[in-house]
């Protein structure tokens, strides 16, 4: 949605400039690695204020036949998309879904496997095949435990057991929605420790 701006004047691509940059702050500020300064958490919570707080107002930008009266995101977009009406809720989910993508097809930084897990009160041990099956009878994961990628099935088949042993029954389409919302809760909160850093710091891209 944001992409689709093609601003003419430059008080409206200093707009869009702000609107890109909040976007950014919103999706990459949600790891903790990335707000190592106060600032940055600050960044984060006014993207969140600009995106989903309906009383958010423009510090700096102002309506150019009411210079007391500071603008807002809807009236900021309506502006910059030169369209008379637009959905915030639709706006919402836009910057959600852009969020969720990022975090999830950016795949660089897998979360460490363990070479065991506790589920249920019970230890699960780890073992690196290329059949992906759950041993229910010995307490063991079978996966490609090494590959790229590997922390994504890991936590899938980590799910199944955890539904197995609570007597719950999910189909397959609901177990893969569970299971993308809940690896990139862990992902972002940084629940697991990662395999890369960028350039050894405490960074993600």
């Amino acid at each position: 949605m944001l992409k689709d701006m093609n601003p003419d004047d430059d008080y409206e691509k200093l707009l869009k400039v702000v609107l890109d940059a909040a976007l950014v702050d919103f999706i990459k500020l949600q790891h903790p690695k990335n707000r190592n300064k106060k600032y940055l958490e600050e960044a984060l919570d006014t993207s969140v204020e600009l995106f989903f707080d309906p009383e958010f107002r423009f510090e700096y930008f102002f309506h150019q036949d009411e210079p007391q009266r500071k603008y807002s995101l809807q009236e900021v977009l309506i502006k910059l998309l030169n369209t008379r009406r637009i959905s915030m809720e639709k706006v919402k989910q836009h910057v959600v879904n852009e969020s969720v993508s990022y975090w999830w097809d950016k795949n660089f930084h897998d979360i460490k496997v363990p070479a065991k897990v506790n589920l249920a009160g019970k230890v699960f041990y780890i073992v690196n095949s290329k059949q992906e099956r759950i041993d229910f009878e010995n307490n063991k994961l079978y996966f490609a435990s090494k590959k790229l990628g590997a922390d994504r099935v890991f936590f899938k088949l980590c799910l199944k057991v955890l539904i197995v042993e609570s007597g719950l029954e999910f189909t397959d389409e609901q177990l893969d929605i569970f299971y993308k919302y809940f690896y990139l809760f862990l992902k972002i909160n940084d629940a697991f420790p990662t395999l890369k850093m960028k350039d050894n710091q405490n960074e993600l891209d």
